[in-house]
């Protein structure tokens, strides 16, 4: 039957025609997981029902004896009681109109949106909307958590307060790791959860103990201890960093965090962050007063600092400022992660703003450079850019189909030894593109004209250079439907000429401030310039010839297949050098050609060569190839070959593979062919439960070509929707795997 309490003297009426005698009987805990997917080791357990609306009561069991005079009703036999989104079932309830209170035995299950709970007795006050319920079990449906509590008091619909509490999100049975707390008081408010005498249990080993412990319930931020890491490198020994957060402002907060090395000492590290909507601030400090590990005569106070800010600068600009500084030259060698980090050999510090109209850009830039290496002798130093302007503009339709675009640029280049000044650099080019379906023809012709003005000996106050440039860009497009392996496809075939026509000017009397040669590629074919910079403009009298083909699925669209392959033709020799190199009176190009094919659904291939066809010595110049496997479960696989004739020669192979339910092996190996060293290895394990991960691994990496190798171990524990102990490592294997992602 069903009662509605405020219309309850009819209801009576109804009960004494009808009387009916039940037996209460006690309710099982099993209702408390009904309906819940533990199975599921992320996002919520089940929906969460939408709360109904009003503040009637409604009362439903199998049978009832009511009380007018008192206006109670005294219900049993697998009672439901309803009001709003409080759901209260138990084997007998006493339901007070007068007091608004509820009180129910013989087992309770009560929920409340996402919380859902479980004790032996409750009792409910409606009216001021608190609760008291003893020996609980509760489920937290969004959070996919659980725990148990001897007792639970709600205050209000805001506040809550437990005692003898626990806490985890491994499933019923499965206590992998358990917060416990003797008291715990959550204010959803202020979002804020405080507990006192907190033990963290992993493996019901207890790792973690504090006799007072501050936390956030929500998104919201608030100051506090963040999880700890722990490693360990031949460079420093023990290596321990224990961060605290705090929040300053809604749009403010800052991280300290004291390094404790064994064989270095001490380092604080800082780290300050401010965002507003429209920009963003960041700064990052580390100082170590004394370095232990440092030698004789070598200063042992270090430090670094970086900086970075972007945002909105007035009148609809964007601004964006880096500026990077360590304490000495080995900093980065002792405390950088890596060989690319510590291969530095100059640290950016750049200031630039950047306003972009529907037609036109405009960059203004400061950059300059700290030197890390002092072999690097002054004369070969960057130069420093004060300031570096740039102005582009591009117009369609200019006049009778015509585009016209100019590029625009003035630098003031800055350096202590060597000849420095100023460089204006105009661009204006006027182009008719004609495009089809099945090709395109783009004839495009510009004039170029540098002007300098210089201090230094053996250059003249002022000196320029203008030259014309005509190109003609050209290609079709050629497409069948054919047959790939069963699949329906489309197979194209795209040749492309590009002609390129620049006279020789004398350039020799110029500086080189910014120029350097560019590498050559599949690209490279259909460049402007062979330099870097504006300082020189390669003499060019060429045609860039081109083949490719791709193969396309039907169904989806996607590349199955691409080839390429192309070459340059010289009708004269190349006069402009840098360096004293002098004049290419090669008849044509190195040959380049990529390659990439998708071999069944998982596995990619790609590869690239540039041949050099000239002289006696036949050889390839670079090259490049890899093989990548990407399958079910986070499978991965990738073998790299890299080979430079005039840098490296490079193995690179690192993989992903699940070992059984729960395991999965992580392993990187970076080897030099040409020097026969490994730059870097590293290989571990993971262990993945449904409530907690860990993380173990051993590397073994060159901070420095041709110096010691440093050994290194990490380990993080991560604790499902709680925090993770150690090292970073789901960084470090993203950083280090290619394909690897963090779930």
């Amino acid at each position: 039957m069903s009662i509605r309490p405020k219309a309850l003297s009819l209801a009576i009426l109804a009960v004494l025609a009808h009387p009916q005698a039940v037996n209460a009987s006690s309710l099982s805990s099993s209702l408390l997981d009904q309906g819940l997917d533990w199975s599921r080791c992320e996002g919520a357990l089940a929906p969460i029902p939408r709360a109904q609306p009003g503040e009637v009561i409604v009362l439903e069991g199998e049978g009832a004896e009511l009380f007018p005079d008192e206006r109670i009703a005294r219900m049993a036999g697998d009672v439901f009681a309803r009001q709003g989104a409080l759901e209260v079932r138990a084997a007998s309830l006493v339901y007070n109109e007068a007091e608004q209170s509820l009180k129910a035995d013989g087992g309770v299950l009560a929920s409340n949106g996402p919380l859902r709970l479980f004790g032996e007795s409750a009792s409910f006050d409606l009216a001021a909307g608190q609760a008291l319920l003893e020996a609980v079990e509760y489920r937290l449906i969004d959070q996919h958590a659980r725990g148990s509590a001897e007792r639970v008091e709600l205050l209000d619909d805001q506040r809550s307060r437990y005692s003898g509490i626990t806490y985890t999100t491994c499933p019923p049975g499965d206590e992998g790791w358990l917060l416990s707390a003797s008291e715990m008081e959550i204010d959803r408010e202020s979002g804020i959860g405080e507990g006192r005498d907190a033990v963290l249990r992993f493996q019901d080993v207890p790792i973690f103990y504090t006799p007072y412990i501050q936390f956030p319930i929500d998104d919201r931020r608030m100051s506090g201890l963040l999880a700890p890491s722990i490693g360990y490198g031949d460079d420093t020994g023990l290596d321990i960093a224990i961060p605290y957060y705090f929040n300053i402002a809604p749009n403010m907060d800052a991280t300290v965090q004291p390094r404790i090395m064994s064989d270095r000492g001490v380092m604080l590290g800082g780290e300050g962050r401010y965002m507003t909507r429209n920009s963003y601030a960041e700064l990052d400090l580390e100082w170590m007063p004394d370095d232990s590990g440092q030698q004789a005569g070598e200063d042992t106070a270090r430090g670094a600092l970086a900086f970075e800010g972007r945002g909105r600068a007035p009148w609809d600009g964007r601004y964006h400022i880096d500026y990077n500084y360590v304490s000495d030259t080995d900093y980065l060698d002792d405390f950088g992660d890596s060989l690319a980090v510590s291969a530095e050999t100059h640290l950016p510090r750049r200031g630039e703003i950047r306003y972009r109209g529907k037609q036109w850009d405009l960059l203004a830039r400061a950059l300059y450079f700290q030197t890390l290496d002092e072999a690097i002798a002054p004369s070969q130093r960057p130069y420093a850019m004060l300031p570096q302007i740039r102005f582009n503009l591009a117009r369609e339709e200019l006049l009778a189909g015509l585009d016209g675009r100019l590029e625009s640029e003035y630098v003031r280049f800055d350096r202590d030894v060597g000849v420095t000044g100023q460089r204006v650099d105009l661009y204006p080019s006027l182009s008719y593109p004609m495009e089809t379906v099945w090709g395109f023809l783009r004839p495009k012709a510009g004039f170029r004209h540098t002007a300098y003005r210089l201090d230094g000996e053996g250059y003249q106050d002022s000196e320029s250079r203008s030259l014309p440039i005509f190109s003609l860009d050209a290609g079709l497009f050629f497409e069948r439907d054919a047959d790939w392996f069963g699949r329906a496809v489309s197979q194209t075939l795209e040749p492309r000429l590009f002609y390129l026509n620049v006279p020789y000017r004398d350039q020799s009397e110029l500086p080189d401030f910014d120029s350097a040669l560019l590498d050559f590629g599949f690209g490279g074919l259909f460049r402007e310039n062979r330099f870097s910079g504006g300082d020189r403009i390669g003499d060019a009298h060429q045609l860039s010839m081109a083949l490719s083909s791709r193969v396309l699925d039907r169904t989806d669209g996607s590349e199955r297949f691409r080839i390429a392959l192309g070459g340059i033709f010289y009708f004269e020799d190349r006069r402009v050098d840098l360096n004293g190199a002098g004049s290419d009176d090669d008849a044509s190009s190195t040959l380049v050609g990529e390659a990439a094919a998708g071999i069944g659904e998982h596995w990619r291939l790609r590869g690239g060569i540039e041949w050099d066809p000239h002289g006696d010595n036949e050889k390839t110049r670079r090259s490049s190839l890899g093989l990548a496997y990407r399958g079910a479960e986070q499978r991965l696989f990738n073998l790299t070959y890299r080979y430079d004739d005039e840098l490296l020669e490079q193995g690179d192979l690192s993989f992903r593979q699940p070992v059984g339910d729960h395991f999965d092996l992580v392993g990187r190996w970076n080897y030099s062919l040409r020097e026969n060293e490994t730059l870097e290895v590293f290989g571990g394990l993971e262990y993945d439960s449904c409530c907690w991960k860990v993380r173990a691994v051993a590397r073994r990496y060159i901070k420095e070509s041709g110096g010691d190798a440093d050994n290194s171990f990490f380990l993080q524990l991560e604790m499902k929707g709680l925090a993770a102990i150690g090292n970073q490592l789901d960084q470090f294997l993203q950083r280090g795997i290619f394909g690897y992602e963090v779930e």
